[in-house]
């Protein structure tokens, strides 16, 4: 009960490091935007690489390090972002990008000095690309054996390299023992560096020669080198990276040092074994990356099936499966396996049974999706060859024919043939137009009547209303005070006829010509803050109302009148559909040459992937019961166009629909300043 509440309690730690590090990001990104001081701009898109570490996030802010640093003209800096993203392309099995950032390297370096950039990222490169597959390791070995014909013999990288490419080949074809002499050689050439990138290549050549060790069951020697490692990476971070790089993520490092050490558990010393039992778990309280947490989780499920920890190890287990469906699926099956392991060792076999059947149907489902997909290979081999067989034959058909035909009986056939053929093409080309063209007919009218209605609808309800309150002010029985607060209501509605009326005379009018609109230089912070101020004296719903703009100008060639129209429709729609939360309008300016950009945020239900291109359509209305026409969004689309901008859904908010908008940049002020 201890070890489990100790799981909760890490689990708990996990998630409070991870808003932690989430508010110093966001600080970060902030001071990045703010300063224009190059060198603090450089530390921090560094600070946010690492911050990002083996997720996407961390490739943009390498590439955004490495543009500054060509054009700062800091070669150090372009070095240390080629060499980082080829390190993380090289994790990712993106060994394209990886070659392309080697090669961009060979460019920044000269001939004495590129092995020592190079020799470690092929090392890690070929360690890669021979755990991927059969085809791709002979590539890898191919490549090194050609790149070791042209280069200096004599270089200490490129002995490092190939003494470490032998040992690692020679491990893939099972030879540990020879593999030994090649790998302690490499280590023992890489003890004569000294520097930075030179004491990555101890860590490298030590490290494949502990897994080595530990493969052969030399377990005592297997525990000293991978201690070893531990003393490396500390001093590598002592020297480089402390109090210089705050969000280097040296934990993962030492995450898998440790469970490899605990993997020989059995053979450690206690006092060692509860050491690295205490460091891997307060390494597990900062861990993020799923990679790494899955690390950590074996480890710990080594030490507690070690220690017979049945019900610890069985929690562990079952956050590894959530981890493996989605990174590992093909380590599923075994998951369950050694759930159903632990449940028959505890005596409860009923569990044991359960686990056991989910393993073997998961098992079966893999071994058949593997089977399938050989067939599938086999049966487009057969076809193949299938064809190439048929394409033989029917060339020697053709051959004696035309040994036996007239020339000219063989030209008006294929004529006849041809214009057949073209004849019978156009036909079915015509057929599918008229099919298309009458599915466009159905839909039109459908979405016709289906606006007819909803107009009908939206226009009688204020004429109700103008109408019935007409009618009690007449009254003689009405007081003062009814008939003032009438009149209001009355002055309302005519008002939201008027808006309707004035919405399909902007629809039609620019639906009927493709001409742009007039635009002229107009304050864009203004437009947005008196639309704003507008939709919140309009609407009283009990959400949150944010604006988000810039205090200075921010100006755009568009036209004012059509633009507040867009805002006046995306806040209308984004109140329409949100019941609590926050409405949000945010004005940003960029650099890019898309010039500015709008973003209207709702909480509300949001749109389905595959209806987001769908509203911007005429008439289109996702619930036919919801209060609208079915022209807001596509009124928007269209100004939006003639302003020679874009609208469009953010796919990636999913805290209901975020609308951006994108209007282009003035040149013509960009020249003048």
């Amino acid at each position: 009960m201890k070890q489990s509440f100790g799981v909760f309690l890490l689990v708990v730690c996990y998630y409070t490091s991870a808003m932690a590090l989430t508010i110093n990001k966001d600080s970060l990104i902030r001071v990045a935007k703010a300063t224009t001081d190059q060198s603090q701009k450089a530390h921090i898109y560094r600070d946010l690489a690492d911050f990002y570490s083996k997720k996407p996030e961390e490739v943009y802010y390498l590439k955004l390090l490495y543009q500054l640093g060509k054009e700062t003209k800091n070669k150090k800096i372009v070095l240390d972002a080629l060499t980082d993203l080829a390190s993380s392309h090289t994790a990712k099995m993106d060994f394209d990008s990886a070659f392309y950032c080697i090669n961009a390297i060979k460019k920044e370096v000269d001939a004495q000095t590129e092995n020592k950039h190079l020799s470690y990222l092929r090392m890690k490169l070929f360690d890669a690309r021979i755990n991927k597959g059969k085809e791709e390791a002979k590539d890898a070995l191919d490549y090194e054996l050609d790149l070791f014909k042209s280069a200096d013999k004599d270089n200490i990288y490129i002995r490092i390299e190939r003494a470490y490419i032998s040992g690692a080949s020679l491990i893939e074809f099972k030879n540990y023992q020879e593999a030994n002499v090649h790998l302690e050689q490499a280590y023992q050439l890489a003890n004569k560096l000294s520097d930075r990138d030179d004491m990555r290549y101890r860590i490298a050549t030590l490290w494949l020669y502990a897994n080595n060790l530990r493969d052969q069951g030399r377990m005592g020697e297997c525990m000293e080198a991978l201690e070893s490692v531990v003393e490396l990476y500390k001093k590598n971070y002592e020297d480089n990276y402390q109090g210089k790089r705050i969000y280097y993520n040296v934990d993962c490092n030492y995450l898998q040092c440790y469970a490899s050490l605990l993997m020989l558990a059995a053979t450690l010393p206690k006092e060692k074994l509860q050491h690295y039992i205490d460091e891997i778990k307060k390494i597990g309280t900062t861990v993020t990356d799923p990679r790494d947490r899955y690390s950590y989780l074996l480890a710990m499920n080594n030490y507690y099936l070690f220690i017979q920890d049945y019900p610890s190890s069985l929690a562990i287990i079952n956050e590894q499966i959530g981890i493996v469906r989605t990174l590992m699926p093909k380590y599923l099956p075994f998951k369950f396996k050694l759930q159903s392991d632990i449940y028959e060792e505890m005596g409860d076999y009923q569990n044991a049974l359960e686990k056991h059947k989910i393993y073997v149907h998961l098992k079966d489902s893999f071994a058949s999706q593997e089977r399938q997909e050989q067939l599938n290979t086999l049966q487009v081999e057969y076809e193949v060859d299938k064809l190439k067989y048929e394409k033989s034959n029917l060339e020697s058909r053709n051959k004696r024919m035309l040994l036996i035909t007239l020339s000219i009986i063989l030209l008006l056939t294929i004529t006849a043939c041809i214009y057949l053929y073209y004849n019978w093409k156009k036909e079915k080309l015509m057929k599918m137009k008229l099919f298309i063209l009458h599915q466009k007919a159905g839909e039109s009218e459908r979405m016709k009547a289906e606006f007819i209605n909803s107009m009908c609808h939206e226009i009688r309800t204020p004429l109700n209303s103008i109408v019935g309150f007409s009618e009690i002010i007449l009254d003689e029985d009405c007081d003062d005070e009814s008939k003032a607060e009438f009149r209001e209501l009355i002055k309302t509605n005519a008002g939201v006829l008027t808006s309707l009326v004035d919405d399909m005379l902007v629809v039609a009018n620019l639906d009927s010509s493709r001409e742009l609109l007039p635009c002229e230089v107009v304050n864009v912070s203004d437009i947005c803050r008196e639309e704003f101020g507008k939709f919140e004296q309009r609407n009283r719903k009990p959400v949150k109302y944010v604006l988000n703009v810039p205090e200075e100008e921010v100006v755009c060639s568009t036209n004012a009148k059509h633009l507040s129209i867009v805002l006046e429709n995306l806040l209308s729609n984004a109140c329409k559909f949100t019941e609590e939360g926050c409405i949000t309008l945010e004005l940003l300016k960029s650099d890019s040459p898309d010039g500015i950009r709008i973003q209207i945020s709702d909480t509300g239900c949001g749109i389905p992937l595959d209806k987001q291109e769908v509203v911007f359509e005429r008439f289109s209305k996702l619930d036919s019961f919801t209060q609208g026409n079915g022209i807001g969004l596509f009124l928007c689309k269209i100004i939006i166009s003639r302003l020679m901008g874009s609208i469009e859904i953010d796919s990636s908010y999913t805290g209901g629909t975020r609308f951006v908008i994108f209007l282009p940049a003035i040149e013509e002020l960009k020249t003048e300043s």
